[in-house]
């Protein structure tokens, strides 16, 4: 096909030329292109143009002039007028004169060009053909693809090529010649109602010779079966008479499929940009998924719409946004399970789900809500990052979803799934940062609170010892006995203050042996039952595969009994106190979101309560010292810290996990070792006296001590050669004359430590036997706080038949097989 553009403006050339290029044209359009009147006549007269594209404003002419020239050039050759102006009575009169059609540039596109072009030449060659030859007519139309039919003034069929009775459904097209048109193709309105053939525009267009289009009407298939058309009704005049009329009509079906798909394009970009904007907006997690939730309830028609995320430590899915109908994030799906529930069995599966039968689906929570709430459809799509599970998103509506809903969760799916992965690392990064932050304020605090608890203790042990010694004096039963008692008591209760400080700051020494910490709660559980109240359970579930650990049983204990007693003040109420055991293998991704735990194998302790839960203000300082949110008088803020500095010292580490309303968990995990239980200690019997004649050197740097223990030693009958400080001492090891059988000595002095002491004088007296003793003994520490195999050590505060008995004690071992119940030797 040629075509020839009559236009003076280049750019519109070159955009016409471009339209009938990119149109799907199963036929190749040539084009050719003059810019006045004079040229187009020119070439008109050379003929083998199949239609002409006429602009009426030319510079050798104008309007209807223009369109009569060209018109008088070449009558037959099909004219489609394409002009600027919107002149509804140029228009008229233009078809009425012969043009084709009456184009408004601006409107016009590259399928309405070559659809123009068609039918325009279509209808020459139909009208030649119709003028000329029957059957030269029926060849023609039967040899384009275009579904065309004729029919006369009364609405009966004259011709119908094969195009037209194969959309139809027809095998031939004799029989269908003579038939009514309006019943051959059951002409219907776009609502699906039938025109009553006085009302056909088809046959109306006809009857009155005049042009008609449309795209939004319904034909009927020999077979019963409706499709969607477009067509064109153009009358066919005889010497100014209206003979007839010939239908072209084009099968929308496979178009509107098209249009289907790009409607369907253009919803999930616009639902893709609003989200992708929704995610870029910042803020927290929950504030960004909430307003992901909003826009799949604008653009997906949602009842409502959910996003959890997974909680990888319980493999729990926590519903973090929620919008539509419910807004809330606490409830009965507050957190799901997974493999619990329709969302549960999408994150253990993997994979998406849509159904259109929400209240006969086994696996909706609550059928009666669905039938209450008239919901009719679900879909739900996993959030997952290269394999691997961050949440699931999901939502309900009242009406039958498509396909269309899943492909669009799945390319919301796929946005969300990085953002909550990416939002989480962040978290994950931020956290280790205020955790490592709060490990550095905590060793701080511990080193301070070990430096205070050595210095007090040794005025501990001045009071504790100088009272004892008094109240010996005092008669029994007078009031000086009783306040030299209440003087005891008060020293007794500040020393327990400052071995829960030791504790903290792991400090304090231990001697650990490899357990099991199954036996050791078995075995503590009465004392746990009596310590907590009636209306709490306490529910112990101790996995009997437990691996074994090295720490000292007394300090599983303590770690028991403090969040017992913290469990029990969570409950007023009442409710269950958990206490399970598991074995637990961490790798590099469960320890990077946890500071200070290092990959391994460990055994885990957790005691979980339901009580009434913590701020993550409060949760962040949970660990401090002296830090409670009890009232004043009813707690020392102790209790935790202690726990923390018995977990570290044991090598383990300890979190807190709560929610307010939802209870706390505290999850303790102690390194796991493969080694035999070692049996009960064997302690070493007191012995059943505390006089001695041996000489004893006593260093310590503390006067108010130094002076107790000397008093205390010579009371017992020992000689007591004393140094302020470890010079002297050494001097004192070389100098003195007579035998010295034991070396008592502080450990933290000024200049020299106790250790250092210690190898000073075993150098210069091989023999000598050495106690130590301080309220901070960390130079006796191998491995955070266990106490060298064969060192001998004294705790701070003492009281002076403590001192006397561990003097005895140490004496005795350095005797061998020397008779046990002699003083001395």
């Amino acid at each position: 096909m040629r075509a020839l553009i009559v236009e003076d403006n280049p750019a519109d050339v070159r955009l016409i030329r471009e339209l009938l290029r990119q149109a799907d044209s199963p036929e190749r359009i040539e084009v050719e292109s003059v810019d006045r009147l004079s040229a187009a006549v020119d070439r008109l007269g050379q003929g083998g143009i199949d239609i002409i594209l006429l602009d009426l404003g030319l510079p050798d002419s104008q309007g209807i002039e223009t369109f009569a020239r060209v018109r008088e050039a070449a009558r037959e050759v099909p004219l489609v007028v394409l002009t600027g102006l919107a002149d509804d009575v140029l228009a008229l009169r233009t078809i009425r004169e012969g043009a084709q059609d009456y184009l408004v540039k601006g409107h016009i596109d590259g399928h309405s060009l070559v659809r123009e072009a068609r039918f325009a030449v279509e209808r020459k060659r139909a009208e030649f053909a119709l003028r000329e030859s029957g059957e030269q007519m029926k060849l023609l139309l039967d040899s384009t693809t275009e579904a065309i039919c004729g029919m006369d003034t009364e609405g009966c069929c004259t011709f119908l090529n094969q195009a037209a009775a194969r959309v139809l459904g027809y095998s031939g097209v004799d029989s269908l010649l003579g038939r009514d048109m309006h019943a051959l193709v059951h002409h219907t309105r776009a609502d699906g109602t039938l025109y009553p053939k006085e009302d056909c525009p088809i046959h109306n267009s006809v009857s009155r010779g005049e042009k008609i289009q449309s795209d939004s009407d319904v034909f009927w298939r020999a077979d019963g079966a409706s499709f969607p058309v477009e067509y064109r009704c153009n009358p066919v005049f005889r010497d100014g008479k209206v003979i007839g009329g010939v239908v072209s009509f084009e099968d929308l079906t496979n178009r509107r499929q098209v249009e289907a798909l790009s409607e369907e394009r253009r919803r999930l970009a616009t639902f893709s940009t609003s989200l992708g904007k929704a995610i870029t907006r910042g803020g927290s997690l929950r504030e960004i998924l909430s307003r992901c939730t909003d826009e799949m309830v604008q653009h997906l028609d949602a009842a409502f719409a959910r996003i959890w995320t997974l909680d990888v430590e319980d493999m729990t899915l926590v519903l973090q946004a929620s919008s539509g109908m419910y807004t809330h994030v606490n409830g009965p799906h507050g957190r799901v399970p997974v493999g619990k529930y329709k969302i549960g069995r999408i994150a253990a599966e993997m994979k998406p789900h849509l159904t259109n039968d929400v209240l006969h689906d086994s696996n909706i929570g609550d059928p009666e809500w669905a039938r209450r709430e008239r919901m009719v459809a679900f879909a739900g799509h996993p959030l997952v990052v290269e394999g691997e599970l961050v949440g699931v998103m999901a939502m309900f509506a009242r009406h039958a979803l498509s396909d269309f809903t899943l492909r669009a969760l799945a390319s919301a799916a796929d946005s969300v799934s990085l953002f909550v992965k990416r939002k989480k690392a962040d978290l994950s990064l931020e956290h280790a940062e205020e955790r490592l932050r709060q490990s550095q304020k905590m060793e701080a605090l511990g080193r301070l609170a070990g430096g205070v608890a050595h210095d007090f203790n040794n005025v501990l042990t001045a009071i504790l010892g100088y009272g004892e010694l008094a109240m010996t004096g005092a008669a029994p039963g007078s009031a000086l006995a009783a306040q030299l008692g209440e003087i005891h008591k008060a020293a007794e209760r500040a020393a327990g203050l400052t071995r829960q400080l030791l504790a903290f700051g792991r400090r304090q020494v231990v001697q650990p042996r490899v357990l099991d910490v199954n036996v050791v709660i078995q075995q503590f559980q009465g004392m746990l039952r009596r310590m907590i109240d009636e209306s709490i359970q306490l529910d112990a579930r101790l996995d009997p595969e437990i691996g074994h650990v090295r720490t000292d049983p007394g300090q599983i204990e303590q770690i028991l009994m403090n969040l017992t007693v913290n469990a029990r003040d969570a409950m007023p109420t009442g409710g269950v106190l958990s206490i399970d055991t598991a074995n637990a293998d961490l790798d590099e991704a469960y320890t990077r979101l946890h500071a200070g735990l290092a990959p391994g194998s460990y055994v885990m302790i957790s005691v979980s309560d339901a009580g009434i839960g913590m701020s993550p203000e409060t949760l962040s300082r949970v660990f401090e010292p002296f830090f409670t949110t009890k009232e004043q008088g009813k707690g020392t803020g102790l209790g935790l810290s202690t726990v923390y500095g018995i977990v570290k010292q044991s090598g383990g580490c300890i979190w807190a996990y709560s929610e307010l309303g939802q209870g706390t968990t505290f999850k303790v995990f102690l390194p796991r070792v493969n080694e035999p239980l070692d049996l009960e200690d064997s302690r070493v019997e007191a012995p059943s006296f505390y006089r001695g004649t041996e000489c004893v050197l006593l260093v310590e740097d503390d006067e108010a001590v130094r002076a107790l223990a000397r008093a205390v030693l010579e009371q017992q009958g020992y000689t007591v050669v004393e140094a302020p400080d470890p010079q002297e001492a050494i001097e004192l090891a070389r100098s003195y004359e007579s035998a010295i059988d034991l070396l008592l000595t502080d450990v933290i002095m000024p200049r020299m430590s106790g250790r250092d002491l210690a190898a000073r004088v075993t150098e210069i007296l091989p023999e000598v036997r050495v106690l130590y003793m301080s309220g901070y003994a960390r130079h006796l520490m191998t491995n955070q706080g266990v106490l060298e195999a064969g060192v001998d050590f004294l705790e701070k505060p003492f009281t002076p038949q403590g001192l006397a008995c561990k003097v005895r004690e140490v004496l005795e071992k350095s005797m061998g097989d020397a008779p046990a119940n002699q003083p001395g030797r």
